[in-house]
């Protein structure tokens, strides 16, 4: 996003170095918190395969069920919490990237400005 956003802030059609700038500036805190809803989500899941985990050994423990196995609840939890947090991931940057698309070909006909932006 990062990347096409500034390469589209570049893109001519005359847009100012404050353009610019500020196109840097979004996309770069559009990125960050992409990582922050990667990394949130991942470790909520992490959490979650975790408590899961102890609540399994624990149920053992009153002979209330099986033994619980670490390495297959982790491994679980981790897949889970990659594709979740994946897909969150994606839900944040679409947008970012249909907008820098959309501001790209704008300044290829000749505008500058984003989609809705004065002039």
């Amino acid at each position: 996003v990062a990347a096409a956003m500034t390469a589209a802030a570049a893109g001519g059609g005359g847009g100012s170095r404050r353009a610019g700038r500020w196109a840097r500036v979004i996309a770069g805190l559009w990125l960050a918190g992409a990582v922050a809803t990667w990394n949130t989500v991942f470790d909520a899941r992490i959490d979650r395969g975790a408590r899961d985990y102890v609540e399994r050994q624990q149920a053992f423990i009153e002979g209330r069920g099986p033994a619980a196995d670490m390495d297959a609840a982790m491994n679980a939890a981790r897949a889970d919490g990659v594709r979740a947090a994946w897909g969150w991931t994606a839900l944040e940057l679409a947008p970012g990237l249909l907008l820098a698309a959309a501001w790209r070909l704008r300044a290829r006909r000749g505008t500058a400005a984003p989609p809705g932006a004065s002039r």
